[in-house]
């Protein structure tokens, strides 16, 4: 092997992208969400459309149309982050029951999810 093919291998084998991920839970499952039907005790369910499911961080985030807003005390569109071991398995356009946490600051809209998976 020449000094530049080693150099190159090296390169690409310490590169940021693979370090970004030894961040993330190792799942031992995956949680499959359609639906939120074991809402964290406390945490009332509202119903969504979703409108679209993308990746953020070691998990996913989902952009909700929140049906009847005033009723659910929420903004007319939230973005809820999955758990790292769960995984959005409906279609754009579904209409769910969610349950979320608050958000730590109402400036950013953005919700955890308040379902329990197993």
């Amino acid at each position: 092997m020449t000094f530049g093919v080693m150099f190159l291998a090296a390169t690409l084998l310490s590169t940021a992208p693979a370090a970004a991920t030894d961040h993330c839970t190792e799942c031992r499952a995956v949680a499959h969400l359609r639906s939120c039907d074991r809402p964290i005790e406390g945490k009332p369910v509202f119903q969504g459309r979703v409108v679209r499911a993308e990746a953020f961080g070691c998990s996913q985030l989902l952009s909700i149309d929140v049906v009847r807003p005033a009723d659910a005390g929420l903004p007319p569109k939230i973005q809820v982050a999955l758990t790292p071991c769960a995984v959005w398995e409906g279609r754009s356009g579904d209409v769910i029951d969610v349950a979320v946490v608050e958000p730590l600051s109402l400036q950013n809209g953005l919700y955890t999810l308040a379902c329990r998976h197993w």
